[in-house]
């Protein structure tokens, strides 16, 4: 039996757009070209947490849980998109190697730093996804 974090309710992958969250202006980096089999790839680079489902349910580096579904949503919680740990633009590659699954809000404040911060922006408490 599986348990399920509370407040996980994710869109189905063909119900979601592209948006701008005005509270980073950027948009969701959901149109990157990756495959289905690399988001797969990346997704079970993801923590896996016992009791709960690892096909639906993991967490990133920063101990946010992420949705499976939930790719590239960043009007969720639980959404998250696919992470370069050295940026493309200091010269990071595209290789499964140099890729991390990062709840989405993490990522943007991980940005291209190098090294990355220390602390995430989301974090969770229990089985749900807290601010810092």
């Amino acid at each position: 039996m599986h348990i399920y974090p509370r407040q996980l309710i994710p869109k189905p992958r063909w119900q979601r757009t592209v948006t701008i969250n005005m509270n980073y202006n950027i948009y969701s980096k959901i149109n990157e070209n990756f495959s289905d089999a690399e988001i797969q790839s990346v997704w079970a680079k993801g923590k896996i947490i016992p009791e709960y489902d690892p096909a639906q349910y993991r967490q990133d580096i920063y101990g946010a849980w992420i949705a499976k579904n939930a790719y590239g949503d960043i009007n969720s919680l639980y959404g998250w998109e696919i992470d370069h740990i050295f940026p493309k633009s200091k010269g990071g590659s595209d290789r499964l190697s140099n890729l991390q699954p990062l709840q989405w809000e993490n990522n943007r404040h991980k940005g291209d730093s190098i090294p990355p911060p220390s602390q995430g922006k989301v974090t969770s408490s229990g089985n749900r996804n807290i601010h810092r």
